[in-house]
């Protein structure tokens, strides 16, 4: 499983920022790409606050509000989406969000792998 982070990479992203980071950010256009070309081969989590993702969304990607996972315990069950391992299993994982550190956040539960 691979856990990407959507974000468009902007001018002073160095590519060595890039390579250091544990989750990967991938671009809009890479993003779109995959969604298009290979969609079953991923699943968006989208952890933007529920108000957020009914004005707008990927379609067929997860909601699972940042504020829900917020975690004491980095489990995948916090999370509160029923079935998920069996969702992700095998899949590419994109965190699509506002912030960064939310995304990494999420990045780091104890997934299948």
């Amino acid at each position: 499983m691979l856990f990407l982070l959507l974000q468009d990479i902007t001018i002073d992203v160095t590519l060595a920022h890039l390579q250091a980071e544990m989750c990967p950010r991938i671009s809009a256009k890479d993003f779109t790409n995959l969604l298009h070309h290979a969609p079953t081969d991923m699943c968006a989590l989208d952890l933007r606050s529920a108000v957020e993702y009914s004005h707008v969304r990927v379609p067929h990607s997860l909601n699972v509000p940042f504020v829900a996972a917020q975690m004491s315990e980095p489990r995948l069950d916090v999370l509160a989406v029923p079935q998920l391992d069996e969702l992700i299993q095998g899949r590419i994982v994109i965190c699509i969000s506002n912030t960064h550190e939310h995304a990494v956040r999420v990045c780091f539960l104890n997934f299948p792998h």
